[in-house]
């Protein structure tokens, strides 16, 4: 009975000894895992942008980098195995990561970590816009748009990213010629967030686009119209550690308003209501009056022909009857004015028009002797500007 229970004992304290040997040697082994093989080259992150890595490994306990430099910003959890923090300075950085076993056994793994440069620049190098009017018509109504000459485009090397819009001068923008001053308003883009393809900062064309209202053109005098100074824009990258502001001028902003002249309002008909027995003057003004707007300042020269007697104008029977070809002088006026060509300037398309005041006069002289019927002309007006 002694016996037996002696060697029952041994092989009890056998079994402890073996079991208590495998678990040592597990927990003393470690090994690294990654996404790719050592040497790691990590996922790229962004300078001042928060950044995160994480490491995997198994049968160890403690992390570190023994070897090398990570990026100014970054810090490895010796218990988690996370590099991260936001990263301070641009640049390629290597470095040796391990995972350390209470038995003292380790595994490590060479890394490279790049991280890019936040910067956010002008496309294709362009740092100036131009935006152009090309002809500004003054007859016309509604809203004259600008189109955009030189585009500027922005780009970054991170998105998304918020931004923001400022210009400088905020309002009063004016186009000038001489003396002349004409508003606008320049299309900018708003306040946005960048996604990874270039923005344009000029509203190309249409509805938001550069424009001119028509009562601050209809009354412009012709020229050729620039903007005094540069136009500002300031463009802010807000979702950074450390803010970026680029700046740009609009150098170019030009219209051109050109002379033109359109009848406003169209004459009716100059009529003469002629009796032979009367002597003297028989005269009659034109109504309604033709009215004619024309550029503001722009020099206008009118002049008039008649069908059937040029510069000295007749009227001829147009009536079947007594009266044949017969003819009959008269004098025609236009401003009063009886001599061409008649000068005058425009006054805009913002009031009201110019009278043409049209009027003749037929002396008995000429039609005491006519016979009855019924006498016509046509007046060709020519107006040039």
């Amino acid at each position: 009975m002694p016996l037996a229970r002696i060697n029952v004992y041994i092989i009890s304290i056998w079994l402890l000894a073996l079991v208590a040997g495998i678990a040592d040697v597990a927990y003393a082994s470690s090994h690294i895992t990654t996404p790719s093989i050592c040497p790691a080259t990590l996922t790229q992150g962004t300078e001042g942008v928060s950044y995160s890595y994480t490491f995997r490994g198994n049968g160890g306990s403690t992390w570190s980098i023994i070897a090398g430099i990570p990026p100014p910003g970054l810090t490895l959890n010796g218990t988690s195995g996370i590099l991260s923090g936001t990263p301070s300075t641009s640049g390629t950085y290597s470095f040796t990561v391990q995972l350390l076993a209470s038995g003292g056994t380790s595994d490590t793994c060479a890394c490279t970590l790049t991280i890019v440069g936040t910067t956010c620049s002008f496309v294709s190098g362009i740092s100036s816009g131009a935006i152009s009017f090309s002809s500004i018509d003054p007859s016309l109504s509604g809203t004259v748009y600008g189109t955009v000459t030189q585009q500027i485009s922005f780009t970054c090397t991170i998105s998304p990213i918020a931004y923001s819009i400022t210009v400088n001068p905020s309002s009063g923008w004016t186009l000038q010629s001489g003396s002349n001053t004409m508003p606008f308003t320049p299309g900018i883009t708003g306040n946005g967030t960048y996604t990874g393809t270039p923005v344009n900062l000029l509203i190309a064309s249409g509805s938001g686009a550069s424009s001119i209202l028509q009562t601050n053109f209809n009354n412009a005098p012709a020229g050729l119209y620039g903007n005094g100074s540069a136009i500002t824009i300031s463009v802010n990258f807000s979702g950074l550690a450390s803010p970026i502001t680029a700046t740009l001028p609009i150098n170019s902003v030009s219209g051109t308003v050109i002379s033109i002249c359109t009848v406003s309002q169209s004459p009716g008909t100059l009529t003469f209501n002629i009796d032979p027995s009367i002597s003297g003057t028989t005269s009659a003004t034109i109504s309604p009056d033709m009215q004619i707007k024309c550029t503001r300042n722009s020099p206008v020269t009118i002049s008039a022909s008649s069908s059937y007697g040029g510069a000295s104008p007749k009227m001829q029977c147009t009536s079947s009857g007594s009266c044949g070809t017969s003819q009959i002088p008269y004098t025609f006026k236009i401003m009063n004015s009886s001599s061409w060509p008649v000068s005058t300037t425009g006054a805009g398309f913002g009031g009201a028009g110019i009278a043409m005041q049209i009027s003749g006069s037929v002396s008995s002289s000429d039609y005491a002797n006519a016979p009855i019927g019924t006498y016509g002309d046509t007046e060709t007006v020519t107006i040039s500007y």
